[in-house]
């Protein structure tokens, strides 16, 4: 490796860290992912428990509980929970996800192909952004992509014993995936590995993937946390886990977002940009020479795209992040296209790298501009504005020299220099003060002083923010008159919050349970938060007619 090619992957892979990394330190935790996720692995750190994840006092068992494990485990070691510590421990795992990119990328498209598969992950527009909260699936997107580097080595190996190494610790992998997300790692691998082994008709590595070392290995993280669930868990919470939140969720998008067959298809091209501008050639030329040796890379790296693609579009419930873990796929197939396509007299890379040269400076103009309309300091909106005109001056002088790899880089900085704005600047301020619950909720626990918060028809923001700003768990209450009966029983102690469309009126099982119990519930405040309000509501002793008579008679 000369020493410019030497200096331009540590460049890269500087930004690729950089854009990860900035914008993270003090940045507020939001409803309904970031507050829902911290509040579980604080309520772990207090209570000890690493088996059953809890969320206002209630078992939560939509996933294993490894992620918010890893979280509450950093709670431990810094000596208590910390908003910062969350983010910084979801943005390690991005990191992870990059450097696994950066290693396998290395192997299929030479040292400086890694690298650009680092950077075009990092700046792509769902990972860039996922990063920066504070989600399991950075932890599972980081876990896939482990699990296919040593796949790749498996597969590549003509030497039994480290080929059976290498599928052991594809294995582990793939059975940490399983803590963080449930079958979901599985599925995502699993279905894009066997769409290349019918594709590739490698049916002989079967043999090497089901022997006692590789199994064992899945195994080890597999049964370390579904033994202790199994035994500890009632069986209402197996059935929720197992049956509930895998196979409902799949086949009628239980209790998540239900949209088209064709939603990952459409939504893919906004998500992975600027990589998506080069996905359809990666994906052509991928196909085209699957039956050359230089192109089993790109056949085995277009399987684990097209299998996980078919798997998750066939499931009713669909979001933009659950295809996370096959964006560091995406960045591999492209930079190894990128490698293929880059040279100096080739007509369809210049198209492609003006093309990419214009979105980036569009991008990071316009992000410019609108840090300027919403008043961002004038100190950064010069200093943004050298960075922009010097680097873009740069490039298009570069692309004329026709040095597309340097050009590569200055279109990276022009991103980065867009995504640091985005993350520092007013945009961020904006978009947090837009979903913020932190005010309103602020306002409720001055309110509340020292009692205790029971929460009742309230959402998983509303549940992490009542506990995890007051340090202290703000325990769910799902039936009515279990509520009423705790208001009653020590009405100095206990209120309840709940967030409901109406300030002034009571939800219509509240009111008549009161009544049933004979307990005076009353309004005591209303915080607007949204289209809703959150309520604080207490139980009021009622007055007899006796004690009426008295006072009117002691006046």
């Amino acid at each position: 490796m000369t020493a410019t090619m030497h200096v331009r992957v540590i460049l890269l892979l500087m930004v690729s860290m950089f854009v990860i990394l900035t914008g993270q330190a003090g940045r507020e935790l939001l409803p309904p992912d970031d507050l829902r996720e911290v509040e579980i692995a604080r309520e772990m750190y207090e209570g000890g428990d690493y088996i059953i994840p809890h969320l206002a006092g209630l078992p939560f068992v939509e996933k294993p509980s490894g992620f918010q494990a890893v979280v509450a485990t950093i709670f431990k070691v810094i000596g208590g929970p910390s908003a910062d510590a969350a983010r910084f421990t979801a943005a390690a795992f991005a990191l992870i996800s990059i450097t696994a990119v950066f290693l396998l990328g290395r192997q299929i498209a030479g040292v400086e192909g890694g690298a650009f598969a680092a950077a075009i992950l990092a700046l792509s527009q769902r990972f860039c952004r996922t990063a920066h909260e504070v989600l399991l699936d950075n932890a599972l997107t980081a876990a896939v992509a482990l699990t296919i580097i040593f796949t790749w080595i498996a597969l590549e190996s003509d030497i039994p014993r480290k080929k059976r190494l290498a599928y052991a610790a594809a294995g582990f992998f793939l059975g940490v995936s399983f803590l963080f997300k449930g079958f979901v790692g599985l599925a995502i691998f699993g279905s894009g590995f066997i769409l290349y082994i019918i594709v590739s008709r490698r049916f002989g590595e079967l043999r090497h993937i089901f022997r006692l070392l590789p199994i064992i290995a899945f195994l080890v993280p597999f049964l370390s946390w579904t033994v202790p669930f199994l035994l500890y868990a009632p069986p209402n919470l197996i059935r929720e886990f197992f049956i509930t939140n895998h196979f409902y969720r799949f086949m009628s998008g239980y209790m998540s977002h239900q949209r088209p067959i064709y939603f990952y298809i459409i939504n893919i091209w906004p998500d992975f940009a600027p990589g998506s501008i080069l996905l359809p050639y990666a994906t052509w030329l991928a196909w085209k020479t699957r039956k050359e040796r230089e192109g089993r890379a790109g056949i085995f790296l277009l399987s684990l795209f097209i299998g996980p693609l078919l798997v998750l579009s066939a499931s009713l419930a669909k979001d933009s992040v659950y295809l996370l873990p096959v964006h560091p796929i995406l960045a591999l197939l492209v930079a190894w296209s990128m490698v293929k396509l880059l040279s100096p007299s080739s007509r369809g890379m210049r198209i492609l790298i003006w093309g990419t040269t214009c979105t980036a400076i569009l991008a990071a103009g316009i992000i410019m501009c609108i840090n300027g309309y919403l008043g961002g300091s004038a100190l950064s909106i010069i200093l943004a504005g050298i960075i922009f005109f010097s680097t873009s001056a740069v490039c298009i002088l570069l692309i004329r020299r026709e040095d597309f790899k340097w050009a590569g880089f200055c279109i990276a900085i022009l991103f980065v220099l867009g995504w640091s704005l985005w993350f520092i600047g007013p945009i961020s301020k904006t978009e947090v003060a837009k979903n913020s619950i932190r005010q309103p909720m602020m306002e409720v626990l001055s309110l509340v002083k020292n009692r205790d918060i029971v929460l009742y028809k309230t959402d998983d923001g509303i549940r992490g923010a009542a506990s995890f700003y007051r340090n202290r768990t703000a325990q769910e209450i799902r039936s009515p008159a279990r509520l009423v009966a705790c208001l009653a029983d020590d009405p100095d102690k206990h209120v309840a919050l709940i967030s409901w469309h109406n300030k002034d009126i009571l939800p219509p099982e509240l009111q008549k349970t009161g009544q049933d119990m004979g307990v005076n519930l009353q309004i005591k405040a209303h915080i607007g938060f949204g289209t809703h309000y959150l309520l604080l509501i207490e139980a009021v002793p009622k007055v007899s007619e006796e004690q009426v008579a008295f006072k009117q008679k002691d006046s």
